[in-house]
């Protein structure tokens, strides 16, 4: 895999292969809770479009290889697409989005 391959992959199959869902889409845009921390809030974005995330907690954002990089805790591209070859297989696109209305009981 070459870096040109590893941008393409989208980022929101990626998430979803490694048990990362959104909670909310506006537009092309899916939010997350961030992946880096804990929070009760969604402040990470995958804009679906350009195929890039930001995370607004921590005021970082980038490609598929920048997401795999801070998830990993690595520096290296090289790496970086060595985690990405080896799980490409398992990556299968999100075909479809909905949220499920919550009934709540008194």
């Amino acid at each position: 895999m070459n870096i040109a391959q590893a941008k393409n992959i989208p980022l929101a199959d990626y998430l979803q292969s490694i048990g990362i869902t959104p909670c909310k889409k506006q537009g092309n845009n899916l939010w997350y809770y961030s992946p880096f921390r804990t929070e009760t809030e969604a402040s990470f974005k995958v804009n679906l479009v350009r195929n890039q995330w930001f995370d607004f907690g921590m005021g970082k954002g980038g490609n598929m290889l920048d997401f795999v990089m801070e998830q990993q805790g690595i520096e290296d591209i090289s790496h970086a697409l060595q985690i990405l070859s080896g799980k490409v297989a398992r990556i299968s696109p999100v075909n479809s989005f909905s949220f499920r209305r919550q009934h709540l009981r008194d």
